[in-house]
């Protein structure tokens, strides 16, 4: 009698127990679908975007997904993302917030990559100038300028070091992607560098560098705008400058002793 009485009470306690569990499971499936029925749209990213790329329609889609589960400050038409860049690198899948997104304007662009009391100044590039296109934006290089003049009533080549650790801001369209700063050289910090993406065109791709230069070195730059310009790669670590003379043809061929 007593074992059937114990018996009883398990299991009436068991049963009591799985109701309770029940219920309890009950409210939460009732608490998760609370509010799905209302839904709001959504642009999200439908590729992987790089920090600093202009956005347009062709790099989101229009998702509807429930109200409760949006993120704050979603874009919801994809005319807001008009006139902007990505702020930061956007993953496919993602949705499109105000805060990923930069307005064009006086702050976006290149301008606030340049440092204070420096210019940011465009030159020629190719394949044969430029260390076979290996240069990329974040990179020091010096700069040498190649001229024939007459000396002595004959025809020299002479080659100047005319710029020595000089900061390339971007190459092509590819820039050197840093907060601003009032000086990032000075500041001794090291920033993240997009890899330039190379595309299709090389050649096109590495036309021109954009380096950072002070306003009397841009000056220097423009009045060899009829010499050949050639570019040195550095080292990252290996800053300060030399004293290089300059070097002729014919001293090179042993004309001139």
């Amino acid at each position: 009698m007593g074992n059937t009485k114990t018996l009883l009470i398990s299991v009436v306690l068991t049963a009591f127990a799985i109701l309770l569990i029940i219920t309890y499971i009950k409210k939460k499936e009732a608490d998760l679908n609370t509010g799905l029925d209302v839904q709001d749209k959504v642009q999200v990213a439908n590729q992987d975007i790089d920090q600093y790329k202009p956005m347009d329609e062709n790099l989101v889609e229009t998702k509807t997904i429930p109200r409760k589960f949006v993120q704050p400050n979603y874009i919801s038409d994809v005319k807001d993302i008009k006139d902007t860049v990505a702020a930061i690198p956007i993953a496919k899948g993602e949705t499109i917030t105000s805060n990923k997104l930069m307005f064009l304007g006086g702050k976006t662009g290149l301008a606030p990559m340049v440092s204070k009391g420096k210019r940011a100044i465009a030159i020629r590039a190719s394949s044969g100038t430029s260390v076979g296109n290996l240069i990329k934006p974040g990179d020091r290089i010096d700069i040498m300028a190649v001229q024939n003049i007459a000396e002595n009533n004959q025809n020299t080549n002479k080659v100047t070091t005319v710029l020595q650790d000089v900061f390339v801001l971007s190459v092509g369209t590819d820039v050197y992607s840093q907060t601003p700063k009032f000086d990032a050289v000075a500041s001794g910090k090291d920033f993240k560098c997009i890899q330039p993406s190379r595309g299709v065109d090389i050649n096109a791709q590495f036309s021109e560098l954009t380096v950072e230069v002070t306003p009397k070195e841009a000056q220097k730059i423009v009045a060899l705008s009829g010499a050949q310009l050639y570019y040195t790669l550095r080292n990252t670590d290996d800053r300060g400058n030399e004293i290089i003379t300059p070097t002729t043809d014919r001293e090179v061929l042993g004309i001139d002793k």
